[in-house]
């Protein structure tokens, strides 16, 4: 196998585990707060820890009902984009989850082929590929695309959740894609 393909798919498959490791770090806030019995709540956990997700999942618990994050606006827009049609209410939470798995994924294989070509891009044991995901996608891309509100809405508490979440999932992706290439 080529060995660029093959860093790819290991970086991909590590950007999934490194996402279910982003999704329990979630589900753990999520017990040790006084909403774990919250489904809503914890269908934001599923979908990730970004900045928009703390403030609905206060809402959550308050209400009962389910909120739409940026994982749901983006599947809600592509499904119009492919489509031409809205997502049905009862397909957004699955949709968002995929958004989420899709992006971890890709996030990945990206991270895979780069250390393909440069070794001193894993420097800090994939805390900086969470950091870079954490500025480009949530504090930059998430907002140009009106997929969350611009950053100085958010409390300072709800970027360190943020970045701190998305350095878990760099730190876990690198460490699942060095046992991958390892086995492989």
């Amino acid at each position: 196998m080529n060995a660029k393909l093959k860093a790819g798919i290991i970086g991909g498959l590590a950007g999934l585990a490194g996402a279910a490791a982003m999704t329990s770090f979630e589900y753990a806030k999520e017990t040790l707060s006084d909403g774990a019995k919250s489904r809503p709540a914890r269908e934001l956990s599923e979908r990730g820890g970004r900045h928009d997700t703390e403030r609905l999942k206060k809402r959550a618990r308050a209400t009962g009902r389910p909120q739409e994050d940026a994982t749901v606006k983006a599947a809600q827009s592509l499904a119009k984009l492919l489509t031409g049609k809205e997502l049905p209410k009862d397909s957004e939470h699955a949709a968002g989850v995929a958004v989420h798995l899709a992006f971890a994924l890709i996030s990945g294989a990206a991270y895979g082929l780069l250390l393909s070509r440069s070794k001193a891009a894993g420097a800090g044991t994939g805390a900086a590929l969470g950091a870079a995901i954490w500025l480009l996608a949530e504090e930059i891309g998430l907002p140009m695309t009106n997929l969350a509100e611009s950053p100085e809405n958010y409390s300072v508490a709800e970027h360190l959740n943020g970045f701190m979440t998305h350095v878990g999932f760099g730190v876990a992706t690198e460490l699942f894609r060095g046992v991958l290439a390892e086995q492989v």
